[in-house]
């Protein structure tokens, strides 16, 4: 039965599970019993289903265990899905040259309310379908927590440094029941698909650019004239006033000559 819908646990082509056993029952009338159901995991996955039983003899039912909140008849099939987005903006998008938070929503169906779970998360690389390593350490991240209802959301962050990476990136999430006394836990669901888009960041590497700077020389033009303009000033002047001496005396001689 699932125990959801109340329904029988059926098939997409409406065909239910069922099993069956004949068996003698012991000289005091008391004992045990087991049956086994084989049931495709797609089915059952991300349910409870819950067993019923009917016992019958020499064609008459004489008893009958159908209790859909029976725990001890209840098997849960948790399944999770993930979606991940960068913490700073909510997009699925980050930039690669800068410490990152990327927060992975983890949804969660058919988990037993009141038990203790932990979802342990890695970043996987979509080229290589490797990890993700930043000196050499895988990104990992991971939180315990305590399941209120059979479902639910739970957050995982990731936090890394994106300088150096260049290939965009998936999330793959592990699901873990935790003993408390023990703390023994068990596998009881995961999601590590490449493809999943809804898992996926894209990493945007930014573009060098060259800057180029363009020295101008000016010559300044001053007041004073340039060494060769003195020269050819004092020379002038020099010129004139050897000239000047000629002329006088030119005259003088003249007026002696009369």
């Amino acid at each position: 039965m699932d125990k959801s819908t109340g329904e029988e646990l059926t098939d997409s082509e409406g065909n239910t599970y069922t099993a069956t056993t004949t068996f003698t029952s012991s000289a005091s009338g008391s004992g045990t019993v087991e049956m086994t159901f084989t049931v495709p995991g797609n089915i059952v996955s991300g349910k409870t289903v819950v067993v019923f039983e009917s016992a019958s003899f020499d064609g008459r039912e004489i008893a009958v265990h159908a209790d859909i909140d029976d725990e001890d008849q209840s098997v849960s099939y948790p399944e999770v899905g993930t979606s991940a987005r960068d913490k700073a903006d909510g997009d699925s998008q980050i930039t690669a040259d800068r410490t990152v938070t990327i927060v992975d929503t983890v949804t969660y169906t058919a988990l037993t309310p009141g038990n203790t779970y932990r979802v342990s998360g890695v970043l996987m690389d979509v080229e290589t379908e490797k990890s993700v390593k930043v000196d050499g350490e895988e990104v990992t991240a991971e939180t315990t927590f305590t399941a209120e209802e059979a479902d639910g959301t739970v957050e995982v962050e990731f936090t890394f440094d994106a300088s150096d990476m260049t290939h965009d990136v998936v999330v793959f999430e592990k699901l873990y029941t935790v003993d408390t006394e023990t703390d023994e836990e068990v596998l009881v669901a995961s999601h590590e698909d490449i493809e999943d888009e809804a898992q996926t960041i894209t990493v945007k590497v930014p573009t060098a650019t060259t800057t180029t700077t363009k020295t101008t020389t000016t010559t300044k033009t001053g007041s004073s004239p340039k060494t060769g303009v003195e020269d050819r000033r004092w020379l002038l002047l020099c010129l004139m006033a050897v000239s000047g001496v000629f002329l006088l005396c030119s005259r003088k001689r003249k007026k002696e000559t009369k």
